[in-house]
């Protein structure tokens, strides 16, 4: 096969449109393979080459995505046994919440090719395949995982740049606004709940513009009387209101009905 030399490196030409690359760094070979014309094979030299002489040599590797998935989240959860977590670690949600977006969506796809292979463009087409059927914050979310588990790969000395950090970042669509019920549809809604179960729930949430966090810490000694669920919308906004005054109260300590932190 045609060996053609070019500086310190050469190209050997093994097949149609396959090129087996060698260049040397603090004199150790070193070889790498590569699939399409012979100015790709220049090209990816050239890169080879200058990053061995800048010292940012990186050396091939075979690892694929889901292998370095599974040790980025064995970084991750470091010190979570012992209650310690070092600087800079995610709380172990965070962690399980990386972990269960990367297995769901990314490693399915992805995860049988080797990192140093991954271009932006197949991450490109993943989220596009993505956004067809999840909504476009789980798509955002993903991109957030995945672009920190290759992150870490590049500080590691594992890959030379991040592919993720350069592919289109899925788009963010802003929330929709609520509209507020009017006072036939409040009253509609209490009455198809009569003798449920939830009707307490689903009355006070109307009346407060509680959150569901702040419903379920609510205690029977934050309750004042008359009832929050007995008051009408106008009691309940009217300056002076018992309800009004406790909820005005908490919400300025920063803390839920019953005084624990939001979420």
């Amino acid at each position: 096969m045609k060996r053609g030399n070019y500086g310190s490196g050469s190209i050997e030409q093994r097949g149609p449109n396959r090129f087996r690359l060698t260049h040397y760094v603090s004199g150790k070979r070193q070889r790498e393979w590569v699939n399409g014309t012979r100015s790709d094979a220049n090209r990816r030299l050239r890169e080879l080459t200058a990053r061995a002489d800048a010292g940012e040599h990186v050396p091939s590797s075979r690892t694929t995505l889901e292998i370095w998935a599974a040790e980025w989240i064995a970084l991750l959860a470091r010190g979570e046994a012992s209650g310690m977590r070092r600087k800079g670690r995610v709380t172990p949600r965070t962690r399980e919440r990386y972990q269960e977006l990367l297995a769901s969506y990314v490693l399915p796809t992805l995860g049988n090719r080797m990192i140093q292979k991954l271009t932006p463009t197949e991450i490109d087409h993943l989220y596009i395949a993505l956004e067809r059927k999840l909504s476009a914050a789980t798509v955002r979310h993903v991109h957030t995982a995945l672009k920190a588990c290759l992150a870490t790969a590049v500080r590691k000395g594992v890959l030379v740049n991040n592919p993720a950090g350069r592919a289109d970042a899925p788009r963010k669509i802003d929330p929709e606004v609520g509209r507020a019920l009017s006072v036939e549809e409040v009253a509609r809604l209490l009455a198809g709940f009569t003798g449920a179960v939830y009707h307490s729930i689903i009355a006070t949430a109307v009346m407060t513009g509680m959150r569901l966090g702040e419903l379920l810490a609510l205690r029977w000694s934050d309750v004042t009387s008359p009832p929050i669920a007995s008051l009408s919308p106008g009691q309940l906004n009217a300056p002076g209101s018992s309800a009004q005054s406790s909820r005005t109260q908490n919400r300025g300590e920063g803390s839920g009905p019953s005084g624990s932190t939001r979420h």
